[in-house]
């Protein structure tokens, strides 16, 4: 059976192929187990899920997920997410303030990124917003500024209008979401 693996007549080069043979045998089901588990392993990185991103520009701020590819592609040859986040968030609101003023208050400045899984950290919240916009794959500058404005005035739409939220999970996460971060 193994006579490819060993020069004739000498037992111990046998032995060791033997040995070889067995160790490569054992990583290969080693191998195979891994990737059973990790196709069993739960997946909680799914679009919706609060982070927080830990390097770069926007470190410190907070972003959720649009979509998630843990294998990476021909692009980006690592694990990835399109995030969309608040560069700046909403300020305080009175109910004394004009309309205008609170128009402009709530105003946010958003940000759309693609990161390695490893840059952001999640958090226990989850939010709901639509955003099908974004996640095509390459937009020209202009529909980038476009789809940038309308995820804006959802961001504020959705601000101004937490309390309609109906399930508490997500109205915790958007609340979650738009306190800004203190450390």
């Amino acid at each position: 059976m193994f006579l490819f693996l060993v020069s004739p007549g000498n037992r111990a080069d046998f032995c060791h192929a033997h040995e070889r043979l067995a160790v490569f045998i054992g990583l290969l089901q080693i191998e195979k187990l891994l990737k059973w588990y990790y196709d069993k392993m739960t997946k909680f990185l799914k679009a919706g899920k609060v982070v927080v991103i830990l390097s770069g520009k926007y470190a410190g701020k907070k972003a959720f997920i649009v979509k998630v590819n843990e294998e990476g592609d021909s692009k980006y040859k690592f694990p990835y997410a399109v995030v969309c986040g608040l560069k700046r968030g909403p300020r305080k609101v009175l109910t004394s303030m004009s309309e205008k003023k609170v128009q402009k208050r709530t105003t946010m400045k958003v940000f759309t990124k693609v990161l390695n899984l490893q840059h952001f950290m999640p958090t226990r919240y989850n939010v709901d917003f639509d955003l099908a916009d974004l996640t095509k794959g390459d937009m020209k500058p202009e529909e980038r500024k476009e789809a940038l404005k309308k995820v804006s005035k959802t961001f504020q739409n959705v601000y101004l209008h937490q309390n309609d939220i109906t399930k508490e999970r997500h109205k915790a996460g958007v609340a979650y979401f738009f306190k800004k971060l203190s450390f």
